[in-house]
């Protein structure tokens, strides 16, 4: 009876350490994470269905676009998708959309930077207060 309990929690152990390795998660198809994007979008810019769609479209490209290349870590072309996503939106959005679109964008960066960070293992001033 110990050896089953004891290989049960072994066989436990060992998926909770295979799960932690792997991130614990999976990423949700594009076509979600675009939906994703275009709301948070339409939502904030206050999209008009037209606007929506197109927005949805270019995203949907860009995410494919950058699964493909993430995996090289091919970070000029990322930022070659980003761009040429940001001018296909620059398109069908208004002055003041696009606007408040590149301040939505600065905020999103300043987030994955503090993100970053955290997983590093805190801030640039690890120094001890005294």
């Amino acid at each position: 009876m110990q050896k089953i309990f004891f290989i049960v929690v072994l066989f436990v152990v060992l998926g909770l350490n295979v799960s932690a390795q792997s991130g614990g998660h999976q990423m949700p198809p594009a076509e979600q994470r675009a939906q994703n994007q275009t709301e948070r979008l339409a939502q904030a810019l206050k999209l008009n269905d037209g606007q929506k769609t197109l927005v949805y479209q270019y995203t949907l490209t860009a995410v494919r676009a950058m699964d493909s290349v993430r995996a090289t870590g091919d970070k000029q072309s990322m930022r070659a998708i980003k761009q040429n996503k940001d001018a296909q939106i620059k398109t069908v959005l208004t002055s003041d959309q696009y606007n408040a679109y590149l301040q939505l964008e600065q905020q999103q960066m300043e987030k994955m930077k503090q993100r970053r960070m955290q997983n590093m293992g805190g801030s640039l001033n690890n120094t001890p207060q005294n």
